[in-house]
């Protein structure tokens, strides 16, 4: 069963402060942050480094969090080419019970989700970018960064990998 560890922020906006131990390959870890003075939530897959982000986050969208985390997850799979009905089926199926848990302090995935939202905020020029400007990037090219920690592959390469056990 999948779990997402949440940084400390994450899980004090969303009211929970349990500790679970990583059984599963298929963690996650998720962390708030803020664009253009809105709230956004980053993910990162532990294994593949794949990424994706939460723009304009309510504190009402956190009642239907799993469903949210899921829908966002399958369309930017959709966005990267990786999508199938068998994979598609796979992940609801994984994701039906995953849980929520407070940081287990991986470094490694941490620091990586620090570049992630790095990228996001980057000024160009003389204007920081707009969350539009975010939402794009994050949609064609978030995910195809080269990695030297991973062979100088990218998430998008490794994901595609982790994805062919649904198959």
């Amino acid at each position: 069963m999948p779990i997402i560890f949440c940084s400390k922020k994450l899980s004090a906006l969303m009211g929970f402060q349990q500790r679970l131990p990583s059984l599963s390959i298929d963690n996650w870890n998720g962390h708030l942050f803020m664009l253009e003075k809105r709230k956004c939530i980053v993910f990162v897959h532990k294994e593949t480094l794949y990424s994706f982000v939460l723009f304009d986050i309510l504190k009402g969208h956190l009642k239907e969090f799993k469903n949210i985390f899921l829908l966002h997850y399958l369309e930017q799979l959709k966005a990267d080419e990786l999508l199938t009905p068998e994979i598609e089926a796979g992940i609801r199926k994984d994701f039906e019970n995953f849980q929520l848990s407070t940081t287990d302090d991986d470094r490694s995935t941490i620091g990586y989700m620090n570049d992630c939202i790095t990228r996001l905020k980057w000024d160009r020029g003389d204007n920081p970018p707009t969350i539009d400007e975010a939402r794009a990037y994050v949609k064609n090219y978030y995910n195809d960064n080269l990695l030297m920690s991973r062979n100088f592959t990218t998430p998008h390469e490794l994901m595609c990998e982790r994805l062919k056990s649904y198959v």
